[in-house]
């Protein structure tokens, strides 16, 4: 990564302060809503709609010289910055995580939702951690799960909310969900096994002494250390985009969850910084999607703490080093280079998000606790941006506390994208992630409920559903007549794994001032249905908003019989 970029990575949360949905908006009422308008009720009476507010919040993190959190400060102790100009903050709030708080699905009879629940109205603090077995060595992966039980064991009373995740070649799986039992995650990880990573089995010291063409000419040697770069380099995209398709599978799947959010990245890293005079033109960088994986963790308020699960990391070559005489010399400069870019990764994800990297060391348990307790307590400072202060480009943020002797710990700046008017067709990337991604996207709140199946129709039946979707989970732009756009997709699968059925339909509406008055309290709830023959299905349903590119998702269990 560039290195202008890894000291400057953060993007802001643009709350989107919208009312939108309707208790009863199918097919038919969403085209005729914009023209029945006759009995409207009084404009005081009216829900005050909004397309967009742009709100920067920024958590903050408050150390003193000992490390211990700084509780009691006041909106006045903090200055906030953006490009240097300081900014009016008009959102301030301190807030005390519990480390006990429950929480659960929201469920109700045959109904499938995508909310969780949880036990008290004080914010829970939760952690994610990550097993990254992409981007680290066997060996490696064992030996962080091993400090991992160690630290899950020294600390049962903690019964902070934890979710167990593996970051595989194969996608994200969830190794156990939420629970604030520690035994109940020391005996989940006990049954992880350990899985190869991309880079097994590829030369990847061929890689970062970057065999050229001129190389190549000078001894055969060096002819085996090209293919090998070249093999290492394709290999080594694919695991940057594996990569960076969990972060964006973490960020979606948590982001209805309130409050700060740490995510313990276990891994071996690797550097994302692809460009260089031996690559070929082929090669990526990888820059869009970072900034991308980026926005989409800050938006869910998730902080990333990068672990190295590698501990101490030496440059020596080993006996087994497969090079030639002319790389041979420039191997232990070569690592220790990469080491440098690997660690900038790390510092990278961590920055960019407001959390910490931690390297170098060989006492991971400290790091788990570190990373755990940050999110014990912290403020939430907000500001908002100069009406038609749109430009798209990068904010640099930076918060002061005006007391002496205190550090504070923040993301270091945030983005503002260009407004598509109109959105890209076809499936996202996020769209596509949320299909097969094993847990439910909550930037959407939304719940399912199946209707009894029609009857049999040329092999196969017919099954109305109800699609809910909270109000607040939508855009829509007061500006142009209140107009509403989101896509509906919907994918069932059989055990297998094999598709049986699709449904895509995109919903374009602009609610009469009527509807309005219903669209405040009940949401949209959307009625269609499914044509399967009977069997078992694992039904995804995934909700796209058009105008503001919040995705929510939820998976509704089906039996036709």
């Amino acid at each position: 990564m560039p290195q202008q970029s890894s000291s400057a990575l953060r993007v802001v949360i643009l709350f989107l302060a919208v009312c939108t949905a309707t208790r009863g908006l199918d097919q038919n009422q969403a085209a005729g809503d914009a023209k029945s308008n006759s009995a409207a009720p009084p404009a005081s009476q009216l829900p005050k709609f909004s397309s967009r507010t742009d709100l920067v919040m920024v958590p903050v993190i408050v150390h003193d010289r000992n490390g211990a959190h700084v509780q009691g400060l006041g909106k006045d102790d903090f200055i906030v910055e953006e490009n240097g100009a300081v900014q009016k903050t008009a959102v301030f709030e301190e807030i005390t995580t519990a480390g006990d708080t429950r929480m659960k699905r929201a469920s109700a009879p045959g109904v499938y939702a995508n909310t969780l629940q949880a036990s008290s109205i004080v914010a829970p603090r939760i952690n994610i951690v990550v097993l990254d077995a992409i981007n680290t060595a066997f060996t490696d992966q064992a030996y962080a799960r091993r400090h991992l039980i160690d630290f899950l064991q020294k600390s049962a009373e903690r019964h902070e909310m934890t979710s167990l995740l593996s970051l595989t070649r194969d996608g994200l799986k969830v190794v156990h969900d939420f629970t604030a039992d520690s035994g109940v995650l020391i005996a989940a990880l006990r049954k992880v096994r350990g899985s190869i990573d991309m880079m097994s089995g590829e030369n990847t010291d061929a890689l970062i002494t970057g065999a050229d063409a001129a190389a190549v000419t000078s001894e055969a040697g060096d002819i085996q250390s090209f293919l090998e770069a070249s093999s290492a380099r394709m290999m080594q995209q694919f695991a940057i985009q594996n990569t960076i398709d969990g972060f964006t599978a973490i960020a979606e799947s948590f982001r209805g969850l309130p409050g700060r959010k740490a995510l313990i990245w276990v891994t071996g890293s690797f550097p994302f910084q692809m460009t260089s005079p031996n690559d070929p033109p082929s090669a990526r960088d990888f820059n869009q999607e970072l900034w991308r994986a980026f926005q989409l963790l800050n938006d869910a308020n998730i902080a990333v703490y990068p672990i190295d699960a590698r501990g101490l990391v030496v440059a020596l070559p080993e006996a087994s080093t497969r090079l030639g005489s002319t790389n041979i010399r420039t191997l232990a400069p070569a690592r220790l280079s990469n080491q440098a870019a690997t660690i900038e990764t790390m510092q990278s994800f961590a920055v960019a998000t407001g959390g910490k990297a931690y390297f170098n060391s060989n006492d991971l348990e400290k790091a788990f606790e570190h990373a755990s307790d940050d999110s014990s307590s912290y403020y939430l400072l907000g500001y908002y941006r100069q009406p038609g202060d749109n430009k798209p480009g990068w904010r640099r943020l930076k918060v002061k506390v005006t007391k002496p002797g205190l550090s504070v710990r923040t993301r270091s700046g945030y983005f503002v994208n260009a407004q598509d008017k109109e959105p890209p067709s076809g499936p996202s990337e996020e769209v596509k992630i949320a299909l097969r991604a094993p847990m439910d996207f909550t930037g959407i709140p939304l719940a399912v409920r199946w209707e009894p199946p029609g009857p049999d129709n040329a092999g196969k039946r017919p099954v109305r559903f109800d699609l809910s979707i909270a109000h607040e989970g939508l855009v829509m732009d007061a500006n142009d007549q209140n107009h509403m756009r989101f896509e509906i997709i919907a994918v069932a699968r059989r055990a297998s794994g094999e598709s049986a059925a699709t449904f895509s339909k995109t919903v374009d509406a602009h609610p009469s001032a009527q509807t309005l008055a219903k669209i405040d309290q009940g949401g949209v709830t959307y009625r269609d249905q499914m044509q399967l023959p009977p069997g078992e299905y694992s039904v995804r349903f995934v909700i796209r908003d058009l105008l503001g590119g919040r995705v929510g998702s939820v998976l509704a269990p089906l039996k036709i019989e």
